[in-house]
């Protein structure tokens, strides 16, 4: 059998990076046809790796940076991702699918596909005919959507068996009839009597009480976890899809001399829906900045070095607990990590060496040293030279009482002697995967870009220009400054200076899509409209929004292409019929 011919396994793999870069725009796709007895790679933490079978030859699909958060067996024989690849693979195999949309709109509803198989894998029980067989599918934009008295809704809601809820679920109320989800008024006047610790209770079809774990310790011991799922709506358009798993934790009590186990659960993300786009963490990972600020203060690094310590950077943020990483020159790791040895704040070891070391390894050893309290201490080179790492220094004003001891504690060593703060770079990584990336007057940076924001939405547009250029040597470079600069010259009509700013921003983050739109509209209104077409596709490749839809529909109106505007605008008519605006453009066409 043929097989994929090296032309179309690459328009396969551009395919496929295409999609996933809706998701998480650092993520590369690699597809290469394998030979047979080559054995298939175990995962590692920051490769999903998969083995597809087409005429008889196998091709291994390779997505970096791009992890399924969800930590239980059934997740990874049944996740969102897998989902994904399968959906896609079906969808090409025959070689000559060309005409799919690869837009959010189509990627949100493959996720309810999902949920819904995900939801009967699960739960696994008959549905009574009355009911629309999506159930709760079709109803969570609006439940989401929905207020009481003024207020959006916050609240959990657990989908269960009927029989589990008897087993397993304390109902405090019971309803004595199931309330249907297209009751939405209803189903949000529930939802308000939710709290932290009283979820909501239903299956696909409709809510049968409020409750709360019977006993987590049966819970794990019957395998709940496997035939469960969280919904927590946050707010409008903004809820997750999380599954939950049981922890065993064992105490020694000396009074008593004997053992106490506590229970507790953990619940772990799958998916996030905001505002009809797919998240598959609640943090999106700052690749462009970090690898900004590795350029920033060490001004002689290989690209090889910091595309590793990226690397390292990510790996250490799926530390359950959190972490922080200290990134300095050589002279000043190995000065550092003897001082804080003197002081009993921090574990000397002998030097490993992470950029060379084989990634399986690398990642085996990062797993292993930042699953202890402290900060890892390595040198820009990839030396780690301590591990366990207590950073000192004075309290100052740059602290924030409101966030954790670590972001405060690597503000307060940053600023403590200027060879650190003009030396170093510090990650830290909450317990919640947020993180901070902590340089020398990093919070100056913030303050200012603030005031600059301040002052373009009062339409000072040459006010903010003059700044930037008046901090050049500090802000020069740097993503945030200068797409603000761009678009101040662009609503000057100061377009080859604009264009000029964005260009540079690429360097920085290659596949930042708003960067690509106002490069898109800086071209339009040069009249130079294949280039502006040109640049709004790639944008709407990276992010399909709405905006960018309109800009290109506007851009092939006056380029002439008459037949492609019609179809385009019915396009998008038809996949979002209740869309004002869309409506608008169809009603010109017609």
């Amino acid at each position: 059998m043929s097989g994929y011919t090296t032309e179309q396994l690459k328009e396969l793999e551009g395919r496929f990076d295409i999609f996933f870069k809706l998701i998480n725009k650092n993520t590369e796709v690699k597809i290469l046809e394998i030979d047979e007895s080559v054995p298939k790679e175990k995962s590692i933490i920051d490769d999903i790796k998969f083995i597809k079978v087409y005429d008889d030859k196998r091709y291994s699909i390779k997505i970096k940076d791009l992890v399924d958060n969800t930590d239980s067996k059934i997740s990874k024989e049944f996740s969102i991702i897998y989902f994904f690849v399968n959906k896609l693979w079906d969808l090409y195999q025959d070689k000559n699918s060309t005409s799919f949309r690869l837009g959010m709109t189509k990627i949100v509803e493959w996720a309810n596909d999902f949920l819904l198989e995900l939801i009967d894998n699960r739960i696994d029980e008959s549905h009574s005919e009355k009911i629309n067989d999506e159930g709760i599918i079709s109803h969570l934009d609006s439940i989401s959507n929905s207020q009481y008295e003024g207020g959006s809704l916050e609240a959990k809601l657990l989908l269960i068996s009927n029989q589990n809820i008897s087993e397993h679920i304390n109902l405090v109320i019971d309803f004595k009839e199931l309330i249907p989800y297209q009751e939405i008024k209803k189903i949000r006047k529930v939802m308000e009597m939710c709290s932290d610790v009283i979820f909501a209770v239903g299956d696909k079809e409709g809510i049968y009480g409020l409750g709360y774990f019977k006993d987590y310790g049966e819970a794990f011991k019957y395998k709940l976890q496997d035939k469960i799922i969280f919904i927590h709506f946050n707010s409008k358009l903004d809820y997750d899809v999380k599954e939950v798993s049981f922890i065993k934790k064992k105490n020694i009590s000396f009074t008593e001399e004997k053992e106490i186990v506590n229970w507790s659960y953990r619940e772990s993300l799958i998916y996030k829906i905001r505002d009809n786009a797919i998240m598959l963490s609640d943090r999106e990972f700052p690749k462009g900045k970090i690898r900004y600020f590795l350029n920033r203060i060490f001004s002689d690094i290989p690209d090889t070095n910091i595309d590793v310590l990226i690397n390292i950077v990510q790996i250490a943020s799926y530390q359950k607990h959190g972490t922080m990483l200290v990134v300095g020159t050589k002279d000043l790791a190995e000065e550092e990590t003897d001082r804080l040895c003197n002081f009993q704040q921090a574990i000397k070891i002998k030097k490993i060496n992470l950029i060379d070391m084989e990634e399986s390894k690398r990642n085996i050893i990062l797993n292993q040293i930042s699953s202890i309290d402290g900060a890892i201490y390595l040198d820009s080179d990839g030396d780690v030279h301590g591990i366990g790492v207590i950073l000192d220094g004075l309290a100052n004003e740059l602290g924030d009482s409101s966030r954790g001891s670590r972001y405060n504690s690597a503000i307060k060593y940053n600023n403590s002697r200027t060879e650190i703060k003009n030396n170093t770079l510090i990650i830290v990584v909450s317990e919640d995967g947020y993180i901070d990336i902590v340089v020398k007057e990093d919070e100056k940076y913030k303050h200012l870009l603030d005031s600059l924001w301040g002052k373009y939405h009062d339409e000072k547009y040459r006010q903010v220009i003059d700044e930037i250029n008046k901090n050049k040597e500090d802000v020069t470079g740097i993503f945030d400054f200068n797409i603000l600069h761009a678009i101040a010259h662009l609503q000057l009509k100061e377009y080859k200076e604009s264009i000029e700013l964005l260009k540079e921003n690429l360097n920085t983050v290659p596949d930042h899509y708003y960067t690509y739109a106002y490069l898109s509209i800086n071209k339009e209104l040069l009249e130079e409209y294949k280039e502006a077409l040109e640049y709004i596709n790639k944008a709407i490749e990276l992010k399909n929004i709405k905006s960018f839809m309109l800009i290109k529909a506007r851009i092939l109106k006056r380029l002439g292409r008459v037949e492609e505007y019609k179809e385009f605008v019915e396009d998008l008519y038809n996949n979002n019929p209740d869309d004002f605006d869309f409506k608008k453009l169809i009603e010109k066409v017609e």
